[in-house]
C-alpha cells in the first residue's frame, strides 16, 4: 500500500487498494484518526473519488489497483447541508446539485402554496448568497424517496435535459412489492400511455404511447412481500408503479396502482426508493456517481 497523506488537509489522502473490501471500511482502517460522522460527511460532500470518479455510496465495492482519494477540504468546499427533514443536498458545486428527497415532498411545484425541492433549493441559494436557480432536470413522484440531480444554471440544465439519456450511466431504484415476482429477474417491456389521472399499459402501440422498459431482480422474499432492484431502461411517468403493477407485484403502498394494499402497510409510506445515481457532469464531463443506502425500513420487513 502506497500513502501520501495531505499537510493541514492542503493535499488529498491517497491509498492503493489491495484487498477486496467496502469504501466506508476502507476508509476506517486507513484513516483511523478521523471519526465516523468526519468520514460520512466527507462521502456524503463529494470528498471521495475511486479512480478519479466521486463516489458517495458507502458501501461502494472497492477491488485490488484501483486508487482512492480522500479530501475533506473538497468536501467541506461542497457545502452540503440538510435543509429539512425532507432534503439533503449530497453534492454541489457551481452547476449542478445532487440532492436526496424524502417521501411526501414534490420535486416541482405544483400549486402555489406546496412545498417542494426546486422551492427550497432557490431559498438556500438565496439566503447564501449564491448567485444561481435551481432548474428541474428529472423528478420523483411525491412518494418516492431518493436522488435527483437540479441544474443551478441554465447551461447545465440544457445540457442535462438535451443529452440526458446519453449522459446518465446507471439509474436504480429499491422497492418493496407485494407478492414475489415470477421470474424473480426479468425485464418488462410495453406501451405506457398516460392518461392523466394514472398510466395504463398496452404490449401494443398506440399514437399516444410510448415504449417502455424495466429491468428488475428480486434481492429478498418473505411470505407477502419482495425487496426488488428496479433499473430503468427508460423513464416514463409512474413506468416502476406501472410495470411492476402489471406482474402481479404491485409496490407496497402504491395509492393509484395498489389501492386495496394501503389500508395494509406496514411501512406507511410507497416503498419506493432511487438509490443510485450515475451520471458525467454536463461542463466537466467527470463521472459522478452517487448512491444512498436502501432504507433501513425496507430491508427490516426481510430479517
Amino acid at each position: 500500500m502506497n500513502t501520501n497523506k495531505s499537510h493541514k488537509n492542503e493535499q488529498p489522502y491517497r491509498f492503493d487498494v489491495d484487498t477486496p473490501s467496502q469504501l466506508s471500511e476502507f476508509l476506517r482502517t486507513h484513516l483511523p484518526h478521523l471519526s465516523h460522522n468526519r468520514i460520512a460527511d466527507t462521502l456524503r460532500g463529494g470528498g471521495v473519488t475511486v479512480e478519479g470518479r466521486v463516489v458517495s455510496a458507502y458501501n461502494h465495492p472497492l477491488i485490488p489497483g484501483q486508487t482512492v482519494c480522500f479530501s475533506r477540504s473538497r468536501a467541506q468546499s461542497s457545502n452540503t447541508p440538510h435543509l429539512s427533514p425532507l432534503l439533503e443536498i449530497v453534492y454541489q458545486d457551481a452547476d449542478i446539485a445532487v440532492v436526496l428527497k424524502g417521501p411526501g415532498l414534490l420535486s416541482a411545484p405544483a400549486g402555489v402554496r406546496q412545498q417542494c425541492v426546486k422551492k427550497m433549493l432557490d431559498d438556500y441559494f438565496e439566503r447564501s448568497r449564491m448567485r444561481a436557480r435551481s432548474h428541474v432536470v428529472h423528478r420523483l413522484d411525491r412518494d418516492t424517496s431518493g436522488l435527483l440531480v437540479y441544474a443551478k444554471t441554465a447551461k447545465a440544465w440544457q445540457i442535462l435535459t438535451r443529452d440526458w439519456h446519453s449522459i446518465v450511466t446507471d439509474r436504480r431504484y429499491a422497492a418493496v412489492v407485494c407478492g414475489r415476482p415470477q421470474p424473480e429477474e426479468g425485464t418488462i417491456q410495453s406501451f405506457l400511455t398516460d392518461r392523466n389521472t394514472h398510466v395504463t399499459t398496452s404490449p401494443h402501440r398506440t399514437p399516444q404511447s410510448k415504449p417502455a422498459e424495466t429491468h428488475y431482480r428480486t434481492l429478498a422474499s418473505n411470505p407477502l412481500y419482495s425487496l426488488v432492484e428496479l433499473k430503468l431502461q427508460t423513464g416514463r411517468k409512474h413506468q416502476i408503479r406501472v410495470h411492476m403493477a402489471s406482474i402481479g407485484c404491485p409496490v407496497l403502498g402504491d395509492p393509484l396502482y395498489n389501492p386495496e394494499g394501503t389500508d395494509v402497510n406496514p411501512l406507511r409510506r410507497m416503498a419506493l426508493h432511487a438509490y443510485k445515481l450515475y451520471f458525467y457532469h454536463p461542463l466537466t464531463g467527470a463521472p459522478l456517481q452517487f448512491e444512498t443506502p436502501i432504507p433501513p425500513a425496507f430491508t427490516k420487513l426481510f430479517k
